[in-house]
Parts: C-alpha cells; sequence; structure tokens
C-alpha cells in the first residue's frame, strides 16, 4: 500500500540565472504531508559561436540542514539541446518552512529550467 499521492502543481519556469521559491502549501500538498516530489528540468539550446552550460539548483531547508540537488547539462558549440531531468524527493515536515526553491545558473542565454511538485507522501 503507497502512501504517495499525485499532485498537478504549477509548472515554475526559469530563466537565465532566475530563482523561484515555492510554497509548498499553495501546490495543493496537504499541511501533514511529510515528503513531496520535484519534478525538474534543465535545458541548454543551441546557440552559434559558443559552448552553453546550466546548472539548475533545487533545494529546502529543514532545521539545522540544507538540503540540494544540482542538475547539470551542457552543449557544444553545434546544432544540438543538453537535457536533463530528474523526480526529486525533498523532506517538509509541518514544522518546517514548506518552501522549495529553484536557482538557475547559466552560462548561455539560451538555457532554460523549470520545476514543479508533483506528489506528496502522507505518514
Amino acid at each position: 500500500m503507497s502512501n504517495l499521492y499525485p499532485l498537478s502543481g504549477t509548472v515554475h519556469n526559469l530563466g537565465q540565472n532566475k530563482q523561484q521559491t515555492i510554497k509548498v502549501g499553495n501546490e495543493g500538498a496537504p499541511q501533514d504531508a511529510y515528503e513531496v516530489i520535484v519534478y525538474s528540468e534543465a535545458l541548454t539550446g543551441y546557440n552559434s559561436g559558443k559552448d552553453e552550460s546550466g546548472e539548475l539548483v533545487v533545494s529546502v531547508t529543514i532545521p539545522n540542514r540544507l538540503i540540494e540537488r544540482k542538475l547539470a547539462c551542457y552543449v557544444y558549440e553545434q546544432k544540438a539541446y543538453g537535457y536533463n531531468s530528474e523526480n526529486i524527493s525533498f523532506p517538509v515536515g509541518p514544522g518546517d518552512a514548506r518552501e522549495i526553491k529553484a536557482e538557475l545558473k547559466a552560462t548561455g542565454a539560451s538555457v532554460n529550467g523549470s520545476v514543479q511538485i508533483v506528489g506528496y507522501r502522507l505518514g
């Protein structure tokens, strides 16, 4: 018996060197959810004349600890894309701030990313 519930949270798009804070309660996860699943993706696009790289940092702060995951992508100067995606599980207990933070760090103009809460777990 699974205690994982699907959720269709808002897709939060991030452009080059942008940050986003997502309040877990605003995405539909109940107050007693102790874990959320965040779908994260980073994409680099072709930009003539140079290589491009990007790093999407997704994190949560809980008492006495910062938990973060990094998704990196890179593309050499060519007609191609670099893509990376992952479902990331983060603890979000009822006493925590219940916020997911995402930041896209990029060296190229055509680097993009997005995050979306797609599920939660109840105890």
